[in-house]
């Protein structure tokens, strides 16, 4: 079994004033030539992201079919073969041929413009030091993406999370606070996973099948079967929060054995209930991905909410309440649209919000 690595904290005290004394500073502003890089090649992702969406409504293809009655115009809707007549051939008809013909080229030329300036911007990237995220993680992400997955029924929780955060913010964490070789990926299990899949070669093995078009020798473990881990030893663990009553059926029980078992964690549902937070992020390739992941104030009081629980090793507990307080210090400085009331994590029970210790506004 592939060998999990901890993450190990250092912190420090910001003495610059009193203000700032006691706080844990665990993070550097970026420089004007990086926020100019990351800006640029967000601002280009976001439109490559646009023009995906505009060539996926020329999906599949047009074509003129000639039988005993006459020609009709036919629309191949995926790679399937699966047909459907739109009518016999008029002038309308060649309109609809033509319109859909010379859009998808125009769609498809845009988009290949877009890859290619992104991919003269990935290398600007690297330089700049912005390719943070490990580049696989980057790739799953990407393929989440693809299958409209994000979001919706999957999102980053743990570690991975801090990418999100610090590159909405314009920052950097201190790197030790961000190493680690596993990545959560929390699902909504109250939908149907396998219905929302588009890839035929994807869908029947689900999560795994996913990550394997990411990296093929992703394996699921014997013994922890939420668990997939490729031949560097990377690992993704599929969670859900736990079923309350523990006797309730969830939609994910009917996934299919190929594919990954999530395993349930207590109150991962005050995730769930949190307002998405997207942002995108740069890779160690210098290649963008959209992340989404829960509200920053979210994970932190659920991160400070974990350091308290007995059974966690003293270690962890630590690190938990460092990243929890981390994420809170960035998000009041870098996020005035998120203020930490409590009113807006109603989610959470009242006293694992006072257990927190955060300083909330009235």
């Amino acid at each position: 079994m592939p060998e999990r690595i901890d993450l190990l904290y250092f912190s420090f005290k910001n003495n610059q004033n009193s203000k700032n004394k006691g706080k844990i500073m665990k993070y550097k502003e970026l420089d004007n030539n990086q926020i100019r890089f990351l800006t640029d090649i967000r601002q280009t992702y976001q439109t490559f992201l646009d023009a995906k969406e505009d060539l996926a409504r020329f999906k599949g293809s047009m074509k003129w079919k000639t039988t005993d009655s006459g020609i009709y115009l036919i629309r191949v809707l995926d790679s399937r073969g699966t047909e459907k007549s739109l009518g016999k051939k008029d002038t309308e008809k060649v309109k609809i041929f033509e319109n859909f013909t010379s859009g998808k080229a125009q769609a498809q030329e845009r988009l290949e413009t877009l890859k290619s300036s992104l991919s003269r911007m990935s290398g600007m990237a690297k330089a700049a030091d912005l390719g943070r995220l490990p580049a696989i993680v980057g790739k799953i992400l990407r393929k989440l993406d693809d299958e409209k997955l994000l979001g919706e029924h999957i999102m980053v929780v743990g570690t991975h999370a801090l990418y999100a955060y610090e590159a909405a913010a314009g920052v950097q964490f201190d790197s030790e606070m961000l190493a680690t070789a596993d990545v959560d990926l929390l699902i909504d299990s109250r939908k149907q996973l396998k219905l929302m899949i588009t890839d035929p070669a994807i869908a029947e093995s689900g999560i795994l099948g996913l990550l394997c078009k990411a990296d093929k020798t992703f394996k699921k473990l014997r013994t922890q079967t939420y668990t997939a881990a490729n031949d560097q030893g990377f690992m993704v663990d599929l969670i859900k929060p736990a079923l309350n009553p523990p006797w309730k059926k969830d939609a994910l029980q009917e996934s299919s054995e190929n594919d990954l078992n999530p395993v349930e964690v207590p109150n991962l549902e005050w995730l769930l209930s949190s307002q998405r937070f997207s942002s995108i992020v740069v890779d160690t390739s210098g290649m963008p991905a959209k992340m989404v992941c829960p509200d920053p104030r979210a994970f932190a009081v659920h991160k400070k909410w974990i350091s308290t629980q007995a059974g966690r090793e003293a270690e962890k507990r630590s690190r938990d309440s460092f990243q929890a307080q981390a994420v809170i210090e960035l998000s009041t400085a870098k996020f005035p649209h998120l203020p930490l009331r409590k009113s807006e994590l109603s989610y959470f029970p009242n006293n694992v919000l006072e257990n927190s210790t955060f300083n909330f506004d009235l």
